[in-house]
């Protein structure tokens, strides 16, 4: 907004001198033609083209900085000299941020320059904070760039320590790239380093993992592991455990969740295949262990899309789109309002110097035209607000929910699951402050150790899961599955 006022500032002043040196040249000819009642409409004529031509003026010499620094700074990166066409592009970025470009012109601008920007810090090998921020930024705005976006999620995946920023705009790039096998490795390796099985993270999952490429092996037991960790029994899931043991062999808990996961999953064309493969691998377990199995996981939760209450998120989508068409409404009545207004002016210039009560009758209806355009504009803004304020009243709040008392201790809801201890408790901390009973658990295999973030005890399943689901609707919770309860 500063630099829309900075160049607003500069461009008025140097209209008001232009236009006042061409109205001292013209208008005295014109009066001496038509008189000088009639120079009103020649002087907004000259004001309005000395106010186009400063605008033109000053941005065909922005556009020509900007491009030659731009070239010099890719003549410096060719050369290996990195500092210098670092130099170079901060000299094209001041030039940006100056007066000389207005709010439709730094729009058109501003991609190209980004794009050069993030494509220069990309290719550097020394990463500095000031490099993220700058592809960071490019993306959230341009996150269909997909040689910038491959590039960022690379060293995404190398990040030692990752933030919410971070986690955001990796599940946006996902979603603008669906069907891009490079992207959605790093996106998958990202999240499994992350420990993450929300929606963005089983989409990249589920896509990358169906296709053939070799590097899917050195992630096929990362996957399992988390998904035993969860204890996900669907179909998916299951072709996942049944690939992991035919490469790593038969590990017991695999053996068990898988013959859950054939016990819960219906026969049909498409399943007999796995449901095959999973007869042949658990043909060994006796009865006792299969039925231990089945009654420690839980079959897959149904998905049900219809929605009892819109979220808050929702809600705001709507007045969003109910402002848009209130602004389109408005443009077009003031568009409207300008051409009439621009067809009395004319009318009225050519009227002017035919009577001598013409400049009084301008004066007094230029007088009325602005007290009415003030009183609407009142009148308008109070009704406005008026509106918004019945329109977007906040949501109704979350009903506090308070875990309902046990009777038993004998199951739980397990919510997530991270191989980072720091990551389950920043989620746990976050649980509490919706006033949950929320935990985490170490849970070890073979070769990993996770932790499992976990709500409340019930007495039975059912209200184990009816408890889930009341969270999840409420959005306080992406996922869940019944477990059994351990004390923490």
């Amino acid at each position: 907004m500063i630099h829309s006022f900075r160049h607003l500032s500069v461009r008025l002043w140097l209209t008001v001198g232009l236009g006042g040196i061409a109205s001292l040249w013209l208008l005295p000819a014109w009066q001496m033609a038509f008189g000088i009642q009639s120079a009103v409409l020649p002087a907004i004529v000259i004001i309005a083209i000395s106010f186009w031509l400063v605008g033109v003026a000053f941005n065909r010499i922005g556009q020509g900085v900007i491009h030659r620094t731009i070239s010099e700074a890719a003549v410096w990166e060719r050369a290996g000299m990195a500092a210098e066409a670092k130099d170079a592009y901060r000299k094209a970025v001041a030039v940006f941020e100056s007066f000389l470009f207005s709010p439709l012109a730094r729009k058109r601008q501003s991609r190209n320059l980004m794009s050069r920007l993030a494509r220069f810090y990309s290719a550097r090998a020394e990463k500095e904070p000031e490099s993220d921020d700058v592809v960071m930024a490019y993306l959230s705005v341009y996150p269909m760039d997909k040689v910038v976006a491959e590039s960022w999620l690379e060293s995404l995946v190398h990040r030692r320590k990752a933030s919410r920023i971070h986690h955001e705009l990796a599940a946006r790039i996902g979603e603008y790239h669906p069907n891009s096998v490079k992207i959605q490795y790093y996106l998958s390796r990202f999240f499994l380093d992350s420990g993450r099985v929300d929606f963005p993270a089983l989409q990249a999952y589920r896509f990358f993992f169906s296709s053939k490429v070799k590097t899917v092996q050195t992630m096929l037991f990362d996957l399992s592991s988390l998904l035993l960790s969860e204890g996900r029994t669907d179909q998916w899931a299951l072709s996942i455990y049944l690939r992991t043991v035919k490469q790593h062999g038969n590990e017991p808990g695999f053996l068990r969740i898988i013959a859950a996961s054939a016990h819960f999953l219906q026969s049909t064309e498409q399943t007999q295949p796995l449901l095959a493969a999973a007869a042949e691998i658990t043909r060994d377990m006796p009865p006792e262990e299969i039925a231990a199995a089945v009654r420690q996981y839980s079959p897959p939760n149904a998905r049900t899309p219809v929605r009892q209450k819109e979220s808050a998120v929702l809600t705001s989508v709507h007045h969003l789109r109910d402002l848009d068409k209130l602004g389109k409404r408005a443009m077009g009545a003031a568009g409207r309002s300008f051409d009439r207004f621009t067809a009395l002016s004319v009318a009225m210039g050519r009227g002017i110097g035919r009577s001598k009560y013409s400049l009084p009758v301008l004066k007094w209806a230029l007088g009325a035209g602005l007290a009415l355009g003030v009183v609407f504009l009142i009148v308008n803004t109070v009704s406005h607000v008026a509106t918004s304020k019945s329109v977007t009243q906040a949501p109704e709040p979350v009903p506090e929910m308070a875990p309902p008392v046990p009777t038993t201790d004998q199951f739980t809801i397990q919510v997530a699951a991270y191989f980072k201890q720091a990551d389950a408790q920043r989620f746990v901390d976050q649980l509490k402050t919706h006033q949950l009973d929320a935990y985490w658990k170490a849970a070890e295999s073979a070769q990993k150790k996770w932790y499992q973030v976990r709500v409340s005890h019930f007495a039975t399943k059912q209200a184990a899961r009816q408890y889930g689901n009341k969270l999840k609707s409420s959005g306080v919770i992406d996922d869940f599955y019944v477990a059994n309860y351990d004390a923490p």
